[in-house]
């Protein structure tokens, strides 16, 4: 009895890390797949269609991001598509991140999602540069790797940002494109927000960050930014 009371706890203790092992597995395949997918589609639009500069003459962040969803839609995998769709999303830190209206959104035929946010730098020249320096961007879409209409809806766990640029995708995070050490669950502000989660989770095919909440200083310290 003593022996089975004993597996019974060290399986309680080792089954919740196992599972979340599985679980990080999966998202990031998911993620890698999602990444190919949309960087590849956006490539080859820019080869029918020319320069994305090119797409749109609109100065409203909604309609450039709309019109980008026109051109990008014809090749991805899309069985449903929705425009002006109320969103909620939370940080990487549980806090709110933002509440309102995506100018566009993509339900895939795989289950996943596209959003484009009406949110953070959109250019229809291809010149945003989110404070960067780097003149080339032209918005700023998530990647949700469980479908927009299924929760958490929280970055760097379901949702990553991507950023279009002139002639290829980015993921957030890399260099140049903020950082990766903005996907802190146990920061506020900026550091807190999960913008950076999309490089962390590509680069180091995890999601470890997930597990650092405030006062874990153990956990948090071992984060490999």
């Amino acid at each position: 009895m003593i022996t089975l009371g004993v597996i019974g706890v060290v399986a309680a203790l080792t089954l919740p890390s196992i599972v979340q092992q599985k679980n990080d597995k999966e998202a990031i395949v998911i993620l890698k797949k999602m990444y190919s997918a949309i960087d590849n589609a956006y490539r080859i639009a820019i080869v029918e269609n020319g320069s994305p500069d090119t797409w749109t003459s609109e100065t409203n962040t909604k309609k450039i991001q709309q019109d980008f969803a026109d051109v990008i839609e014809s090749y991805m995998k899309v069985v449903k598509r929705e425009d002006n769709y109320s969103l909620s999303m939370k940080a990487v830190n549980n806090s709110s991140y933002a509440s309102g209206v995506a100018a566009s959104v993509f339900m895939l035929q795989d289950g996943t999602g596209i959003v484009f946010p009406n949110k953070l730098w959109t250019s229809n020249n291809c010149t945003a540069n989110g404070q960067l320096r780097n003149l080339n961007e032209c918005m700023w879409i998530i990647a949700d790797i469980n479908g927009v209409d299924k929760k958490p809806n929280r970055l760097g766990e379901d949702m990553f940002y991507f950023i279009l640029t002139k002639n290829k995708v980015q993921p957030a995070g890399v260099t140049g494109y903020w950082g990766i050490w903005r996907c802190r669950p146990d920061k506020a502000g900026d550091d807190g927000e999960g913008i950076g989660c999309t490089a962390y989770a590509l680069m180091h095919e995890n999601r470890a960050y997930l597990k650092c909440k405030t006062g874990r200083e153990a956990v948090c310290g071992k984060l490999k930014y």
